[in-house]
Parts: C-alpha cells; structure tokens; sequence
C-alpha cells in the first residue's frame, strides 16, 4: 500500500493517474462521478486512490480555472448560489424553502453561497449587479427565489456574465423565464380557496394581490384563473363578483391601513376577503378588528401559505388558508439543480408543480345576513 503523502506535498490529479495506471482525462471524470465515461468500478477505485494518496481538490481549483478558462470550458466547483431577499431568516415563507433545498445540496457535499436579491446600498431596492464570485465562475449554477418583475435586470446579467452564462438556474414558487420552474399549482389553490367560500354561501369576495403586472406572473395568472373558474362553475361572473385590490410591487403591507376602509367602503356587498399570504392576511386581521369587524361572523378572511396560522387563545391555528409544500419544494429544486450538473435533460418549457392543499379554520364562515 502506497504511504500517505506528505501533507506539505500537493496531491495532483497526474499522481493519481499515475497510481491507477489510467489517464489523466479519466481520473478527472471519475473524480467527478461522470458516469458518461467511466464505469461504477473506475469511479470507486479512483475515489479510493484520492483518498489513499490524500487528494483535496481544492488545493487545485484556481489553477484548474485558469486552465478551463484558456480553452473556454467549465470547473465543476461544488457549490451553489441561493438568492433569497436580505431577511430571508425572519419568514418562514423563505426559511421552508431554504432549508429544503439546503438540505439536498449539503448531503451532496456542495457549498452554499447566500445572495441578496437586494441591493447592499440605501435606498435597498432590487440587486442589479452580477455578484463578483459568480463572475468569476466559482458558482455551478443558482436557485432562485424573487419575485420575476424585481429579479428581470439581475438574471438578465447573469446570463450575460462570462462568468455564468448558459449555467442551471431554478426558480422555486415564483415563474422565471430562461430557468427551470419548480412551482406550487397556485390554480388548484385559487379554485380550492374560492369554491370553498363560495360553499359557505359568499357571493362577493376582495381579492388583494401585490403586482405590477398581476396576470403576467405564475401566482398571478394561475391562481386568479381558479377564483374565476369555481365562480363561473357557480353561475356567478367573475367580473362582477370577483373586486381586485391591487397595488404595486413591495407596497401592500404599507397600503393595507388605508385601503381596507376605502375598498370595504367602494364594494360593501363583499362578504369575504383572500389575502395574497397568510402575512398580509395577518396584517388586515389587526386593521378589520380594530375598524370594529368581527371574523368571521362580519367578514371571512382566507390566506395563502399556510406560514402564519395565527393560533387563538387556546392555541389552536385559526386562519384558514392554502398550503404550500415549500419544503418539498425547495428539495426538488435543488435535486433538478444536480441533475443539470449531471447533464441529464431536466425540460425548461414545463414547469414542475406541486399539489397545494385548503386548510379550512376558523376564519371563514357563512356570510351574514
């Protein structure tokens, strides 16, 4: 057995195919589980041998780049980019998603490098600027999760950057263009979320969404599309029965005080109120309850997400709301993020979604008389 190299020496890739007696070009495939051109067996052995003969890869990365660079080809790097908004920790929303896919990618033993989507400069608006390490191509690809309308300037960048380019990109709950999507079925939720109300006897419900352009995103479009369709299942048309309060991207938690009254004010036939997530639902429950409302015997609230439950007195969750599976979720996109390194066909015109589930509480209710 060939003694362990001394830690003063760098283990090169050449003295591991001088061990095997293999190529140079194979002992690289095999070192990164390249199955295309290495068997099961040669992947074993190699790995072994590394570890016999003491081999860090990371010892090597720089000069492998530079080398990768002067012919125009790829490092794999094993590591990931995430981009989350800057207090990702603070919202379980983000958190969910973020410890699925973290999860994946740390089991595969790839590093994970946090990117804002927001600028670190006031006023603190939507990042523009490629990040320096994926410019230099130290990142295999990036999961994403931002909103498309505050996302468009940076992913345009990437794919601009010689540094990234063409490399995966996956976007989770929120539809991106030129990525994979991994997506929650916002239809199925928003046709659940209105028949239920619409069981209870609710004829005319505010829908309150956050968007410049509400029917051009995934949420958007799908989820409006399953209000109208469970109305026009019902007999009811959407455009009369169906009031939209819609205001731009990243204002509504700041309009909700001023807006519930005048809204409840210009449509007082409104029974029912759903929330673009159980946060806002959350912020209009303080503002409702102190306009002298009473939920749900005066107004039924549903939120999306299920993230903010809102337990009573007892404890007991009360909102109702649609789920959203974002763990799951988050490890499937990191999973299609792997399979992208592996080369395999993961299918970009087709996005992946999950079942989304109705969580019926407390906080809907027969409409009062």
């Amino acid at each position: 057995m060939a003694q362990p190299t001394s830690p003063h020496k760098q283990v090169t890739m050449k003295m591991i195919a001088a061990h095997c007696g293999l190529h140079l070009a194979t002992v690289s495939a095999a070192l990164r589980r390249d199955r295309r051109f290495v068997s099961e067996a040669t992947v074993a052995r190699v790995h072994a041998a590394a570890e016999e003969l003491g081999y860090d890869p990371a010892e090597t990365q720089a000069a492998r780049r530079l080398q990768a660079r002067s012919f125009n080809t790829k490092v794999a790097n094993q590591a990931v980019a995430v981009f989350l908004p800057h207090a990702f920790h603070a919202a379980p929303f983000f958190w969910r998603l973020f410890y699925g896919l973290y999860t994946v990618l740390t089991e595969q033993d790839y590093a994970v490098t946090l990117v804002s989507t927001f600028s670190a400069h006031p006023p603190h608006e939507d990042r523009t600027d490629v990040p320096a390490i994926m410019r230099r191509g130290e990142m295999d690809g990036a999961l994403v999760v931002a909103q498309p309308e505050g996302f468009a300037a940076l992913l345009a960048g990437l794919r601009n950057a010689a540094g990234f380019g063409d490399r995966p990109l996956v976007a989770l709950v929120y539809e991106q263009p030129q990525c994979v999507n991994v997506l929650a079925d916002e239809y199925r939720g928003g046709y659940a979320a209105m028949a239920h109300l619409l069981a209870l006897g609710h004829r005319h419900m505010l829908y309150y969404l956050e968007s410049s352009q509400p029917i051009a995103t995934h949420a958007g479009s799908c989820r409006l599309q399953g209000f109208q369709q469970a109305m026009r299942e019902h007999g009811l048309d959407p455009a009369q029965h169906l009031h939209l309060a819609v205001y731009p991207y990243g204002a509504l938690r700041e309009v909700i005080p001023d807006s519930l009254p005048a809204m409840l004010q210009m449509y007082p036939q409104v029974t029912a109120i759903i929330a673009l997530n159980d946060y806002i639902a959350w912020h209009m429950v303080e503002r409702l309850r102190g306009m002298g409302y009473r939920l749900p015997e005066d107004l039924s609230l549903i939120g999306f997400d299920d993230t903010h439950p809102m337990p009573d007195a007892q404890g007991t969750p009360w909102l109702t709301t649609v789920s959203l599976p974002l763990e799951e979720i988050g490890q499937a996109g990191a999973r299609c993020l792997l399979a992208q390194f592996q080369e395999n066909d993961v299918p970009a015109d087709q996005p992946i979604l999950f079942p989304t589930t109705l969580v019926v509480r407390q906080s809907t209710a027969p409409p009062r008389r």
